[in-house]
């Protein structure tokens, strides 16, 4: 594992050498291009650093000490035109930057259809990680990362001169402090409030990663990102501000009534809430492919998460564990689990 100390070392030797920097891009383009990362990222082998075969040019990396044993140091995403690093599922789950971007791919996707990417002039990111959702974004946006992990912001900040961005700011921050005085900006700003908070299902804290555990019902940290919108919409800044999150969601398909959408009306108030279960994004990461349905029937889709190697090493017990989960959820009424987009719009702007 690369430790937080080499990340912030890796960030200042690119800073210094525009050379270096110019031949890590290129050389974690050629690596993340390539079939075999491809495979590798889709497959239960992302449970090792992914093998650098003989082939491939990868000095610069050397140099940034992104190389270890012959293999990569850090998983490689490509967004639109920037290079994300961030850590890999083999790193300690306890400190672990978020691995991947297909859900910010979906929460873009959705910010496309409503209109949102070219009107926001401020981009807010509530739970940044590595920055996969500000990546979307080009310099003369203004964006703010914030997170509480202190190696996620390690990460943000050398993307940010990995990517030569420019109004760019990562901040240390607990969602359950609001916005904590943090951002500030004039009347009148176009600002989007993101959040990819795709927090699973777990009935203790070690049954999924600190970047992915949600509780019981997934919804843990999702109503204090609520309440620090429903805060942030009483400033001048945020009067006007549009706010777009993703989470996992237990519910019921036929009367597409979803938890974590009334969590968000009870908060912010029914009229502000819009939502969309994207039919054309799989569910559940299972072995570092999505293929369920969305939404999906509960039992049969936790009993999936169950079994996949990359969050469970046992996965008899964590099947036996998610068979208890379900069986209290549909016990209560919930038959169903889904991905949902859960947008909040200021007032008259619902649509």
């Amino acid at each position: 594992m690369i430790d937080t100390d080499s990340i912030f070392l890796a960030t200042s030797r690119l800073a210094e050498d525009g050379a270096l920097r110019a031949a890590a891009v290129a050389q974690l383009k050629a690596v993340c291009g390539s079939p075999a990362y491809r495979d590798w990222q889709s497959s239960p082998s992302q449970l090792r650093p992914f093998k650098l075969p003989a082939s491939f040019t990868v000095d610069a990396l050397n140099t940034l000490g992104l190389v270890q044993d012959g293999a990569l140091g850090v998983r490689v995403n490509l967004i639109g035109q920037s290079t994300v690093l961030t850590d890999g599922v083999w790193v300690d789950a306890r400190i672990r930057v978020f691995p991947f971007a297909d859900e910010s791919e979906a929460i873009l996707a959705y910010c496309r259809r409503r209109g949102l990417v070219h009107w926001a002039d401020t981009v807010i990111d509530l739970a940044t990680g590595s920055g996969h959702n500000l990546a979307f974004f080009g310099n003369g946006v203004r964006r703010i990362g914030m997170d509480i992990n202190p190696r996620a912001l390690a990460y943000f900040h050398c993307n940010h001169v990995l990517n030569e961005q420019t109004d760019r700011v990562g901040m240390l921050n607990d969602i359950r402090d609001g916005f904590a005085g943090v951002v500030g900006g004039a009347a009148g700003s176009r600002t989007l409030v993101l959040g990819n908070l795709p927090f699973g299902l777990a009935s203790t804290r070690d049954m999924l990663a600190l970047t992915s555990n949600g509780g019981d019902n997934g919804l843990q940290l999702q109503g204090a990102a609520f309440r620090a919108i429903a805060a942030f919409r009483q400033t001048p800044q945020g009067a006007h501000a549009h706010a777009v999150l993703l989470g996992y969601s237990l519910g019921n398909a036929a009367t597409k009534q979803w938890e974590l959408v009334d969590l968000a009306k009870s908060i912010v108030g029914a009229d502000s809430v819009v939502f969309d279960v994207p039919a054309h994004e799989g569910l559940l990461r299972v072995d570092g492919r999505r293929t369920m349905a969305n939404p999906s029937p509960l039992r049969p889709a936790l009993d999936m998460a169950g079994g996949c190697r990359l969050y469970h090493p046992d996965p008899v017990a964590a099947r036996t564990r998610y068979a208890a989960l379900s069986d209290r959820f549909i016990a209560q009424g919930f038959n169903d689990l889904a991905y949902v987009i859960v947008e909040i719009a200021p007032a008259g702007a619902r649509a």
